[in-house]
């Protein structure tokens, strides 16, 4: 439970005293009335699950690359996580994409490592970030006003 509230607060901070997930509710709602509580609904459930194949990603490839090479402090999770991820992204969204989605899963990897390998603590961080993320791309590519 304290997890989730220093995840809410650096949410909090980031986005200048706004919690993005009661904003997107509010944003949602406006946007499809009374469905718009299912729509949050699921899209949270959406990032929850997506963060949690992500870190289980980098938890079991952390495992083999240390046996294998023996070496505990490299982020071999987030080793195996950028060369699937971001290769995936170089025929989906072109060249940048894919070493930014690269750059991001080694950082992802390394904070697996950071956290003493605790999935409990690193899904959160991951949450937070991943959606931080996703609303930076969200407003990049939002029409700007004139």
């Amino acid at each position: 439970m304290a997890i989730v509230a220093i995840t809410l607060f650096v949410q909090w901070i980031i986005h200048g005293g706004t919690i993005p997930p009661v904003a997107e509710h509010g944003a949602l709602s406006e946007r499809y009335g009374s469905a718009g509580t299912l729509a949050w609904l699921v899209q949270v459930i959406y990032y929850v699950a997506e963060v949690a194949v992500v870190a289980l990603i980098i938890g079991f490839g952390q495992k083999p690359g240390e046996g294998r090479f023996r070496r505990t402090g490299v982020p071999w999770g987030g080793i195996l996580f950028a060369l699937t991820w971001g290769l995936v992204h170089i025929l989906t969204q072109g060249f940048s994409t894919a070493v930014y989605a690269a750059g991001l899963s080694l950082i992802m990897g390394i904070i697996y490592l950071l956290t003493g390998r605790s999935l409990l603590i690193t899904n959160p961080i991951l949450l937070v970030l991943v959606h931080h993320l996703n609303l930076q791309v969200a407003a990049s590519r939002a029409p700007r006003g004139r």
